[in-house]
């Protein structure tokens, strides 16, 4: 029995030790057993192909593991196994590296457990590795992913403390996110804003009105939360750049929208970058300051010294005369109005000639106030309006003159005599060194040389017809292209004449006004003309006679005439005649000096005012000269006539 017995437990024995062969055998892990009393050692077959070895490649032996170690890991291991067969520690558990048989390492974890005597030492150490390398490469590959986050992370936060923008984002309900940049604080003067009301926050003490912001806030209540649709549509409400007050500092503060969407597109959040753009603008301000400098410098080069010196001069005498009587007069009347249009009127023109385009919009809007007063019957006199205006256009015209002075270092008064040498002689003292030789050839009438020398002390000073002209005769070429017309020729027949320097403003405008009316009403268009047999561009005639002991300047052109039954018709209509007179055509004709009265049919920046030859008679009256217009037809008929302008002169303000 006792033998059946034995035989049966090997059988069983037997199939124990097949079981758990064919375990060890399936099993995904590589398992060793090591009896440490006799040395025996086994390794699994997975644990060989775990580290790509055949069964024989490898002596079965612990000293095996321990070299195919990985450096790095084997301090670790040989630590935590003698901790763990000494008893130090309960359990035998790590994880290290595993040199591989073609080379590279395999991560296992590492799992083992002893068998102990009585006494408590080893005697059997068996375990097990599991393959863990790609669990390691996934815990490697997310380290990278965190550390990149990480220094993401740190990379924004450090952003967010340095930069100089504020930066934050606006959640459901408008409220501003705890993340936003730290200078934020800085820039809109507040601290802890996190969770605040953003519309209520940021708009305070700002240029923006009440109801703009209750129509942000009423869009933001729109957006967040919707689609972006809701964005497109009331985006345009937001505001994009403001003024703030901060302190005692006003800031302009730029704002740009961005919205943030969800993957369904639907608004989650609105990132808000702002920017304090005060400099920036004050730039920009200077550069174009510095832009119009360099523009109204090259205006002014284009023109002499001494007209730019004579245009200056006239303008500020008529800014002054027009202040005396703005500030003299309590309640508005024609008179008053006429003088006050004619004097804007004429720098107006003045400027154009020059083409100091930065002065004619200026001068412009003040004229245009006369002109107002003028028409409307309902409008009222203001004086303290008038001269707030009227030191606008001092100030635009004062700009230019400083730019000549300072930056060109131009300098001299209108008509003062320029040497060779660039200096000025005052006119003052060129009329006393005439009355000097005027004297000494009295009392020395026989004194040929002497009588010569006066004659030529009284042309020094006297400033000869061709440069008085020459200003309107530049202007016509910006004039032309305005109204689409060749530049017409210009004649002069001066006789040499020349003329005190008191009389050059007064004839210089004169002829501004004659010139530019010429070209705008009598000289028809090319087609027009070349239709008529004439030639395509006209002539304007510019002619002294010494008559009567004065000197006449006739001015006249080869276009269409005057227009008589036009001056007429507006006569009437404005209730200077009444439709029962019967005019001449002289009569008619002397009508275009009456103030206000224009045949233009429409206001233009040209004429359509019905001030230029108004303006012609105030100036020839104040200096003592006369103009009057004449009719070159006999015909009494008020239709077209020729005619020309004659400006009367006294001898003792001319020279030929």
């Amino acid at each position: 029995m006792a033998e059946e017995k034995t035989a049966e437990e090997l059988k069983d024995q037997e199939k124990n030790l097949e079981r758990f062969m064919f375990l060890v055998d399936g099993c995904n892990d590589g398992i060793w057993d090591w009896d440490i009393n006799t040395g025996e050692f086994y390794f699994s077959r997975r644990w060989l192909e775990m580290v790509g070895y055949k069964e024989g490649e490898l002596k079965e032996c612990f000293n095996t593991i321990i070299d195919l170690i990985h450096p790095d890991d084997l301090g670790e291991m040989l630590d935590i196994w003698t901790d763990y067969m000494e008893g130090v520690v309960s359990c035998y558990n790590l994880e290290y590296r595993l040199k591989l048989k073609e080379g590279g390492f395999l991560w296992v974890e590492s799992r083992g457990i002893s068998a102990r005597d009585e006494e408590g030492e080893p005697y059997r150490f068996s375990g097990f590795h599991t393959d863990i390398t790609q669990r390691k490469e996934q815990e490697r590959l997310l380290a990278e992913k965190t550390t990149q986050l990480n220094q993401k992370t740190n990379d924004i936060a450090n952003m967010l403390q340095n930069m100089k923008q504020g930066v934050f984002t606006i959640v459901e309900g408008g409220l501003i996110h705890p993340e936003y940049s730290a200078f934020l604080e800085e820039l809109i003067g507040e601290s802890d804003i996190a969770n605040k009301n953003m519309i209520d926050l940021v708009f305070d003490n700002t240029d923006v009105g009440s109801d703009t912001i209750d129509q942000m806030k009423a869009a933001l209540f729109a957006i967040l939360g919707e689609d972006e649709f809701s964005y497109d549509v009331n985006g345009h409400i937001l505001i994009h750049e403001f003024q703030k007050l901060v302190g005692d500092k006003s800031k302009i503060i730029q704002l740009d929208w961005v919205p943030i969407l969800t993957d369904d597109d639907i608004v989650e959040k609105i990132l808000i970058i702002a920017q304090d753009v005060t400099e920036l603008r004050q730039l920009a301000i200077e550069a174009e300051k510095q832009k119009e400098e360099l523009n109204i410098i090259g205006q002014i080069l284009n023109i002499s010294q001494e007209k730019f010196n004579g245009f200056t001069e006239s303008a500020f005498d008529y800014i002054a005369e027009n202040k005396t009587i703005i500030e003299k007069t309590t309640e508005k009347d024609p008179d008053t109005l006429s003088a006050l249009f004619r004097n804007m009127h004429t720098i107006k023109g003045n400027a154009r000639t020059y083409e100091f385009t930065g002065l004619t919009n200026t001068i412009h809007e003040v004229e245009q106030t006369y002109d107002n007063l003028r028409k409307d019957p309902d409008s009222v006199w203001n004086a303290e309006l008038l001269l707030k205006e009227l030191e606008m256009a001092n100030c635009a015209i004062k700009h230019y003159n400083d730019i000549n002075s300072n930056k060109l270092g131009r300098k001299g008064r209108a008509g003062d005599l320029l040497t060779s040498r660039g200096t000025f002689i005052p006119n003052g003292i060129l009329d006393d060194t005439v009355q000097i030789s005027q004297y000494a050839t009295a009392k020395y009438p026989d004194d040929e040389k002497l009588k010569a020398l006066h004659n030529n002390i009284r042309k020094v000073g006297k400033i000869p017809l061709e440069r008085l002209a020459s200003g309107a005769m530049d202007s016509v070429h910006s004039l032309a292209g305005e109204l689409n017309k060749p530049v017409p020729d210009f004649k002069l027949n001066d006789l040499n004449a020349h003329f005190h320097h008191n009389l050059a403003e007064p004839l210089k405008s004169s002829f501004m006004h004659i010139v530019r009316n010429s070209l705008d009403h009598g000289i028809e268009s090319e087609e027009e003309r070349v239709n008529q047999g004439k030639a395509g561009k006209g002539t304007i005639v510019f002619e002294v006679k010494d008559i009567n002991n004065s000197a006449e300047i006739h001015i006249h052109d080869d276009g269409r005439g005057l227009a008589l039954h036009k001056i007429h018709e507006k006569a009437v209509k404005n209730e200077i005649l009444s439709a029962d007179d019967k005019p001449t055509a002289q009569q008619v004709a002397n009508l275009i000096f009456h103030s206000g009265l224009s045949t233009a049919e429409a206001v233009t920046q040209v004429s359509g005012r019905g001030v230029g030859m108004d303006a012609v008679k105030s100036f020839m009256t104040k200096v003592g000269a006369n103009v009057e217009i004449k009719l070159l037809s006999d015909s009494n008929e008020i239709t077209f006539s020729p005619f020309e302008f004659i400006i009367t002169i006294p001898s003792n303000n001319y020279f030929i």
